[in-house]
């Protein structure tokens, strides 16, 4: 058999716990599977088949009970909240209550996060800024996105402003979250 292609964890931490809790693992890999829960359950079921070690009340579980005893589910409920959990496929004596993952494992295999483009960059570049002026300075008179809009352009320069049309969409939201926010 193959010998597994060794990794170095990404800055371990010196004091963690040897395992992660299933949220744990849920928060911190679905920005590194662009927040698709059920890519995620995938993913994981994947790599449990030998590289990551999934833990039954603290205890290993052996690769080879994928998928057939035990794999992974991983949905959405109602409220758009992701959440993932180990299913009991096929009977096991003394079943596991507690699931976790390795800790050293994971963070071995673990994808790395998406970086962003240079247009996601410049986006949220004008949408920290804009944030950064309603704090300073509160919502414009009148409170829409276009005139926050306007004052951002004159107060920045256009150089550093995207587009009307791509100003409006990211000013949109943010305006009427402030506002909802506000009771206004």
């Amino acid at each position: 058999m193959a010998k597994a292609k060794r990794h170095i964890a990404k800055n371990p931490a010196a004091d963690a716990p040897d395992d992660l809790e299933l949220e744990e693992v849920l928060e911190d890999l679905l920005p590194r599977l662009d927040d698709d829960v059920f890519e995620l359950g995938v993913w994981l079921e994947k790599h449990f088949k030998g590289k990551i070690r999934l833990l039954g009340d603290g205890q290993p579980t052996h690769p080879n009970m994928f998928p057939s005893h035990i794999g992974v589910n991983a949905w959405r409920d109602p409220d758009n909240r992701p959440r993932i959990e180990i299913e009991v496929r096929r009977a096991i004596d003394d079943a596991p209550t507690r699931w976790s993952v390795e800790r050293k494992s994971y963070e071995a295999y673990r994808p790395d996060l998406p970086s962003l483009s240079s247009s996601e960059r410049k986006r949220d570049e004008f949408r920290n800024k804009a944030t950064a002026y309603l704090v300073a300075n509160g919502l414009p008179d009148p409170p829409t996105a276009e005139k926050l809009y306007s004052v951002l352009v004159e107060k920045l320069g256009s150089g550093q402003c995207p587009g009307r049309t791509i100003g409006m969409e990211i000013l949109s939201p943010m305006i009427r979250e402030v506002k909802a926010a506000l009771g206004i």
